[in-house]
C-alpha cells in the first residue's frame, strides 16, 4: 500500500489515507495490533474502504514509523490525538485490533470529543492472567486460524527494524491494565470477538463492556485472535450493522425555525 508521512512529536509517522472523497464524518482510523503493520490488514481496510475514509497508521515503533520514546495506552492516546490534529480531523470513528483496541479505548476515555465511535478485534487492556498460552500456543492458533503471509512478514520486518520496540512495547498489551479508563468513554463501542482467541479470552469482553456505558459485545464462532485479518468480510458486516444501530439512535435533525 502507498503510505505517506507525517513527522509527529519528532517522530516519523508512516500512515495511508484510502477514499478521502468519501464524507470526512465518517471517516475511520484503524489502530494496529502489537507486533503487526498496516500491511498486515491490507484486504480488511480495502474492504472498509468501500464504505467509508479509512485511515491507517503503522503506530510508532513499527512498519515504517520511528521509534517511540513513550510507552501505555494513556500516551499512545495523545499520539492519536496529536495526529488528528495533525491531518486537521476533529472527529472519527475509532477501528483497532489487540493492542490498537486498547489504544482505541484509551483515546475515547482521554480525548471523548474526538471520537464518534469505537470498533474493536478482539481487544487488549486487561492485563493476561496466569495460564496464558506459551509461544507454541500462540503458533498453533496462528497456524489453526490459516495460515496468512502477511501476519508472518508483519513480525519478520519489524523484528528486524523494530527489535527494541517490539521486547519494550509487548508489555503493554501483556500487563497494562485499562479497567480504570473504561467508565470515562461516552461514545458507543462495539466489542466484537473470536471465541477461539487463548491470548484474550472472550470473558475480556464482557469485563470491559461491563464497565463502558453503551457497549455492545458480538461473538465470532471460531474466531482467532486475529479473525479481523483473515476474514474481512465479517468485521465489514459487523461494523456496518454497528453504524446503522447508530444512526438510527442518533438524535433526528431539525431545521432551525425561520421567522417571515
Amino acid at each position: 500500500m502507498l503510505k505517506s508521512q507525517l513527522k509527529i512529536r519528532n517522530l516519523e509517522i508512516a500512515y495511508v489515507y484510502l477514499r478521502q472523497d468519501k464524507d470526512p464524518s465518517q471517516t475511520r482510523l484503524f489502530l494496529h495490533g502489537w507486533g503487526l503493520r498496516i500491511e498486515a490488514f491490507e484486504k480488511l481496510l480495502v474492504a472498509l474502504s468501500a464504505d467509508y475514509p479509512v485511515i491507517a497508521i503503522d503506530l510508532p515503533g513499527f512498519g515504517q514509523s520511528s521509534e517511540p520514546y513513550f510507552w501505555g495506552y494513556e500516551a499512545y492516546a495523545q499520539f492519536v490525538s496529536d495526529f488528528l490534529e495533525a491531518l486537521k480531523l476533529p472527529k472519527v470513528h475509532l477501528v483497532g485490533q489487540s493492542m490498537g483496541g486498547g489504544i482505541a479505548l484509551a483515546t475515547a476515555a482521554l480525548f471523548p470529543d474526538k471520537v464518534s465511535s469505537v470498533a474493536l478485534m478482539n481487544s487488549a487492556g486487561i492485563p493476561m492472567r496466569d495460564g496464558q498460552p506459551s509461544a507454541i500456543n500462540r503458533l498453533q492458533e496462528l497456524w489453526a486460524q490459516g495460515f496468512d503471509r502477511h501476519i508472518w512478514q508483519a513480525f519478520v520486518v519489524n523484528g528486524a527494524k523494530h527489535f527494541k520496540s517490539l521486547t519494550r512495547s509487548v508489555s503493554v498489551p501483556v500487563k497494562h491494565d485499562i479497567r480504570p479508563l473504561l467508565p470515562k468513554i461516552r461514545a458507543p463501542v462495539l466489542l466484537a470477538w473470536g471465541d477461539c482467541d487463548k491470548m484474550l479470552p472472550i470473558q475480556f469482553a464482557y469485563e470491559m463492556a461491563a464497565l463502558i456505558p453503551k457497549a455492545k459485545v458480538a461473538t465470532i464462532s471460531g474466531g482467532y485472535h486475529e479473525w479481523g485479518l483473515v476474514q474481512p468480510e465479517i468485521f465489514c458486516s459487523l461494523a456496518k450493522q454497528f453504524d446503522a444501530s447508530l444512526q438510527k439512535h442518533s438524535p433526528p435533525h431539525t431545521e432551525p425555525d425561520s421567522k417571515t
